[in-house]
């Protein structure tokens, strides 16, 4: 039998496997902005949209399926990159900097299916509600950054 995604997730904290666990929790933070409607996307990033969603949305998602992609299922790891691939063949229109409505070009309504779909097979809203604990414990492991139990 499949061990469920979140299952997996739990592991892995559990195995104190806490840069895998900070490298998931990246990567469901890149999956919710692309899912969010193109106005609520424009609306979180300041300044260049196209420079912060490609380094700290989009990367994200590709390096967790090639720095973990072996221990996740295939066809989980096959969809991040194929969102991954997406993301990169956005054309310029659709992708370029300065533009805060870049978002509302029709090439990212795929992406955002995509990103809320992975999102439920990851099991992600059962998952949610723990980030701060897992965030918190993984960083004061790996950083020594403080951490208070809630």
């Amino acid at each position: 039998m499949e061990t469920s995604f979140s299952a997996r997730v739990w592991n892995w904290y559990a195995d104190d496997e806490y840069e895998k666990l900070l490298s998931f929790l990246q990567l469901c933070y890149g999956l919710e902005f692309l899912a969010l409607e193109a106005k609520q996307q424009s609306e979180s990033i300041p300044y260049c949209p196209a420079c912060e969603v490609w380094s700290e949305k989009m990367l994200r998602i590709k390096d967790f399926a090639d720095n973990y992609g072996n221990d996740i299922p295939v066809d989980i790891k096959n969809e991040l990159l194929s969102i991954f691939e997406s993301c990169d063949n956005l054309s310029s229109d659709a992708f370029h900097c300065d533009d805060q409505f870049m978002f509302s070009h029709n090439e990212w309504a795929s992406i955002r299916n995509a990103a809320i779909n992975c999102l439920a097979r990851i099991e992600w809203c059962t998952l949610q509600a723990y980030a701060p604990e897992f965030e918190g414990r993984a960083r004061n492991v790996l950083y020594g950054v403080p951490y208070k139990e809630t």
